[in-house]
C-alpha cells in the first residue's frame, strides 16, 4: 500500500482481501499478492469470485478473476480451503480489463 493506506489502481501493487460474514463488519485486509506471482497487484472487477456450487469435485471452491493494469491481463484464481491460500488456473486472457464469472 502507498504510504497514505491507499493505492492507485493503474497498475495496482498488491493485491488485498477481507472477508465479512454479516455484510456490516469486514476483517482486517490480509495481503495476497504473493498467492499471484507476476500478476501481483491484480484488482477484481468488476465482480467479487463465486462460490462453486453445482459439480461435485468443485463444491465450495471459491474462484475469482482479476485485472492487471488497464487491458493488461486478467487471470483466474481460486481457493480450496476459505481463501487461507490461493492457486492460479493456467487460464490468462492478455489484453482483457474487467470481467466476471458464472457457474453453468
Amino acid at each position: 500500500m502507498a504510504d497514505g493506506g491507499w493505492q492507485t489502481c493503474n497498475p495496482a501493487l498488491s493485491t488485498w482481501q477481507q472477508f465479512t460474514s454479516d455484510g456490516k463488519t469486514w476483517s482486517k485486509p490480509v495481503e495476497i499478492s504473493h498467492f499471484l506471482g507476476r500478476w501481483a497487484g491484480s484488482l477484481l472487477g468488476f465482480g467479487n469470485g463465486i462460490l462453486l456450487q453445482r459439480h461435485p469435485r468443485y463444491r465450495g471452491r471459491m474462484v475469482f478473476c482479476g485485472h492487471l493494469g488497464v487491458y493488461n491481463s486478467t487471470q483466474v484464481w481460486y481457493t480450496d480451503d476459505g481463501g487461507d491460500s490461493y492457486k492460479l488456473s493456467a487460464t490468462v486472457f492478455d489484453r482483457m480489463d474487467e470481467s466476471t464469472l458464472s457457474e453453468l
